[in-house]
């Protein structure tokens, strides 16, 4: 293991963890022995995870806590126990095979303000890509749609289960929008039509929201009928406007990000910054509003004018500026890779706490998902074992729980290789 772990602290999170050797109810499984990153605190070193009913319900070190005689326990020494990852920019159900047509359902051909579409009613909850991701450590995803300048809305998933409703956490997490040049196209070819396009879905939310508030109250005093449900071409963006979902919006380059912000001073919504390839120029301003930035690591290349100052320091200089970093890998078949995001932002300059936190606890918080993302007390059992440093080559998955299940370590690729490998 290497040294950038940090210091080791001997603090207790969870429920009944502060008496030394308290006994517990039974339980049905603990991790007992490793290096135990929580997240909220100092790393465990011979940590101790007991969980039940797939929930976290303990930790702190080990020589405070007595696990309960029937349990089935872990050996995880010398290893390294970490919550499960979450990608938080990704098209996992929504395509299989990027060349094929009939395969990819993550966008809706139709117009500007697509905010009906649901990416969640296209997901394949058998998608081989979920195996892909979890072996390497990924427990969760946000799905997202694209096109468009009001994208659709996306969903939060758990990569374990066979049915729809197994792995949707949420069929309608956040609310996606573009603005640059990736949406000018349905939006007359430019950057201020891009800008009237989102203006104008969020003005006709604001005003359905007044006026549908106002028939509720005037039906409440009995001085009307009750009000038909919002349309569901408004509803999403009401709820964006309310702060019960983050409007994430997709922006890259300076002038479009401090739009965006500006339209978050306009509107007052809950404002989560994709993509951010010039984010750091503004790391003071986003830090000072709390804006979260989803970003890539692997990505210097200035593709567009509107990514020219792209470089590979940007997660660290956001996150050392104060602002919430969402390390992710914009995919669906590289999933799996974002502990290769982390480990490139560790090498040019993020602290390696930050990159943990970055693909952990800052996403979970940025969509609401309270119960991910953590090792402590009610926290879902969404635990990966690692052979040693993560973020470096070195490093792999052992073991993976999801919701307190251990998962096959299998993937489609993996049965292949096994399979050629012994072919004579």
């Amino acid at each position: 293991m290497t040294g950038r772990i940090g210091s080791l602290g001997l603090v207790v999170v969870g429920l009944t963890c502060l008496q030394p050797a308290a006994e517990l109810p039974a339980q049905s499984l603990v991790i007992t022995g490793g290096t135990v990153h929580t997240v909220t605190g100092p790393p465990l070193e011979n940590g101790i995870v007991i969980i039940r009913d797939g929930r976290i319900v303990a930790v702190g070190p080990a020589a405070t806590i007595r696990p309960p005689g029937d349990a089935t326990m872990i050996d995880a020494s010398g290893r390294i126990v970490t919550p499960g990852f979450i990608d938080a920019a990704t098209q996992l159900g929504l395509v299989e095979v990027g060349a094929v047509a009939a395969t990819r359902d993550g966008s809706l051909n139709d117009g500007a303000n697509r905010a009906r579409f649901r990416a969640s009613d296209g997901i394949n909850p058998r998608s081989m890509l979920f195996a892909v991701a979890r072996i390497d450590g990924v427990t969760n995803a946000i799905s997202a749609p694209s096109g468009g300048v009001v994208s659709g809305q996306g969903a939060a998933l758990t990569l374990a289960g066979s049915t729809r409703d197994e792995v949707l956490l949420d069929r309608s997490i956040a609310l996606y929008a573009t603005l640059g040049p990736g949406a000018s196209g349905s939006a007359g070819g430019s950057r201020g039509g891009v800008v009237l396009a989102l203006r104008e879905a969020l003005d006709e939310a604001r005003e359905a929201a007044a006026d549908h508030d106002e028939a509720r109250r005037q039906f409440e005093v009995g001085a009307g009928e009750e009000p038909d449900p919002l349309d569901p071409d408004v509803a999403p963006v009401v709820a964006a406007l309310a702060g019960e979902i983050p409007l994430v919006i997709r922006a890259s380059g300076t002038p479009d990000i401090e739009m965006a912000l500006e339209l978050q001073e306009e509107y007052g919504f809950r404002l989560v910054i994709d993509g951010g390839e010039e984010a750091w120029i503004l790391a003071d301003r986003l830090a000072e509003r709390g804006v979260p930035v989803m970003i890539r690591a692997l990505e210097n290349r200035p593709t567009r004018f509107d990514r020219l100052a792209t470089r590979y320091e940007a997660p660290g200089i956001l996150a050392a500026a104060g602002v919430s970093v969402i390390l992710t890998t914009r995919s669906s078949h590289r999933v799996g890779q974002i502990s290769h995001e982390a480990g490139n932002a560790i090498r040019y300059g993020m602290e390696w706490m930050a990159a943990l936190r970055a693909v952990t606890v800052e996403p979970a918080r940025a969509f609401g998902l309270d119960d991910l993302g953590t090792l402590e007390a009610g926290a879902r059992a969404n635990v990966v074992i690692w052979s040693d440093d993560p973020f470096e080559f070195s490093g792999y998955a052992e073991r993976v729980f999801i919701d307190g299940r251990e998962i096959e370590m299998e993937s489609r690729q993996r049965q292949l290789f096994e399979r050629y490998r012994r072919t004579p």
